[in-house]
């Protein structure tokens, strides 16, 4: 019987309302007697730790640890730092759920493990980390930093895709007082993958170093070195990041998942799901993320961008926005990019439903999901000759 595996990383903050969803999903693959046997691996970080010690979300994952194919490995040295009591936890998930084995062998950690785990599926020696938190007000930055490093000792050659608020992590000159030092720590792993004769390369967005003021005049090159970023720190066009995403190597972010097929199977490019979660206009996230997708649909990747959670709030309604605002109204995006043939847009029924909203009816390229739909679309392989898919969060 063919094995899928599926690796979920949340590093972030995770909400009852998520939880409720893929409990959902996995109960419905759990369901199927004539499914193909499922592997799911969650890696939990940072703050979606607290989902953990929270009654309205702790029980939700006692039903999801129930489903027997399923694991959750948590980062040990975080639940130091947060407070969290590991043996009260032990207690609850009646040790349903792993601990790194970073106390027992200083050698290996949480990170080491994702990366081991991901890489044994007969990946090639590379692996991409797309960044978009930027550092100090977020501590993502350093769970990157965790897994480029692990990466580097596993003797892998890596990539960092810097996106949004990603593309601060390069910059010239940072000295915080309280909080590792970002930028150093990418010109350490740089050296350290130069030592082992490995390839480190950092890619930015040029669009959104631009809106930040890293670049200001306008250069013909492909790849721009800003005079305020740290060295080998370059700027390109998204196009360039989205090169690498047609190649058969993982690429993770800070919560992302890897559902991976069969790896003797590899001809079709790594198709790519975008979940927007944030309302469209208080921050860059929805349309970061709707860029994001265009632009891999563009490279003839098979993308899929789903509103759910508090994302669908850009599909109500009529968006009326005048020039003066200088922002892209979500919807007309929507609309215009309606005959891209490796591009689809779904939104969440059940997302609209606890809203109390409604998807506008203007917006005709956009489809409605139950659970059932998204466990059917997204986590089953629909393709021949798939290695695997790519899950980003946004």
């Amino acid at each position: 019987m063919t094995t899928i595996k599926i690796f979920f990383l949340f590093f972030d903050k995770l909400s009852k309302e998520r939880l409720e969803w893929l409990m959902a999903v996995l109960n419905y693959l759990n369901n199927q007697e004539r499914s193909p046997h499922y592997e799911i691996t969650f890696f939990l970080s940072g703050e979606s730790l607290y989902s953990l010690l929270d009654k309205r979300m702790s029980d939700i994952w006692i039903k999801i640890l129930k489903i027997p194919q399923i694991k959750l490995f948590l980062d040990h040295h975080e639940l130091k730092i947060l407070g969290l009591p590991v043996d009260i936890l032990h207690k609850r998930y009646l040790d349903s759920i792993s601990l790194s084995l970073e106390d027992l062998d200083n050698r290996f950690s949480f990170w080491d493990l994702i990366i081991e785990k991901i890489m044994k599926q007969q990946f090639d020696s590379r692996i991409g980390l797309l960044q978009n938190d930027g550092p100090y007000m977020h501590r993502t930055s350093v769970y990157s930093v965790r897994l480029m490093n692990a990466a580097i000792n596993r003797n892998l050659n890596t990539e960092f895709y810097g996106y949004l608020d990603g593309v601060h992590l390069g910059h010239k000159g940072q000295k915080p007082s309280e909080f590792e030092n970002i930028s150093q720590s990418l010109l350490d792993i740089k050296q350290k993958a130069n030592e082992k004769k490995l390839e480190f390369s950092m890619l930015s967005c040029t669009r959104c170093g631009t809106a930040r003021g890293y670049i200001r005049s306008q250069s013909t090159n492909e790849y721009y070195l800003s005079d305020d970023t740290i060295p080998h720190y370059m700027f390109c066009n998204l196009n360039k990041i989205i090169d690498q995403f047609e190649k058969q190597h993982p690429i993770i972010s800070s919560n992302s998942a890897l559902i991976i097929y069969d790896p003797q199977k590899n001809e079709a490019r790594p198709q790519l799901t975008i979940f927007i979660t944030r309302s469209p206009y208080a921050s860059e996230w929805t349309f970061g993320g709707v860029s994001f997708a265009i632009a891999s649909a563009t490279h003839d990747i098979s993308t899929q961008v789903i509103f759910l959670e508090n994302g669908v709030y850009g599909l109500i309604g009529e968006h009326q926005i005048n020039e003066k605002e200088k922002i892209f109204n979500i919807q007309d995006i929507l609309e215009a990019t309606a005959d891209l043939k490796n591009l689809k847009f779904y939104a969440h029924a059940p997302s609209l439903e606890k809203r109390n909203i409604f998807l506008s009816k203007t917006l005709k390229n956009v489809s409605l999901l139950n659970n059932e739909d998204l466990a059917n679309m997204v986590l089953k392989n629909n393709r021949k000759g798939l290695y695997h898919k790519r899950i980003i969060f946004f």
